[in-house]
């Protein structure tokens, strides 16, 4: 009798830890930025920093920001991760550039020219560790 009755306490048992991490795991889910601006127009809104922001505040949000959206962090979101921490990499190179932040502040991206940026379609997940 002793022998069914921990059987069933370790049974009652697996099923809550099982519940409990699929909770954690919604948790973690709603946590991410889901959020964040759809367009790339709004470079400062993207890295979540106002048009006032300092190198180092822009550098701060950056960086934040792409550790939490690198593609080896989001496997359940691999496709939007990428697609993101593009985005971030865009956005902070055009903002820790003082030209072409003048230039972006003053006629958005379309003030930018093409020179700003690349041709190389995987450029932008590398530019992630150009910038020390």
């Amino acid at each position: 009798m002793e022998s069914h009755s921990n059987s069933m306490l370790w049974g009652t048992y697996v099923i809550l830890v099982i519940a409990m991490r699929s909770r954690l795991a919604q948790a973690a889910q709603s946590r991410l930025p889901h959020n964040m601006p759809a367009r790339d127009d709004d470079l400062y809104g993207l890295l979540g920093v106002s048009r006032a922001a300092t190198d180092a505040d822009i550098r701060k949000a950056y960086l934040q920001a792409a550790l939490r959206w690198h593609p080896d962090k989001n496997p359940d979101e691999q496709e939007r991760a990428e697609d993101m921490f593009k985005r971030l990499a865009r956005a902070y190179h055009v903002l820790s550039s003082a030209r072409l932040r003048a230039a972006y502040d003053q006629s958005g991206l379309t003030g930018l020219g093409a020179e700003a940026w690349s041709t190389d379609p995987g450029s932008s997940m590398d530019m992630a560790f150009d910038y020390p």
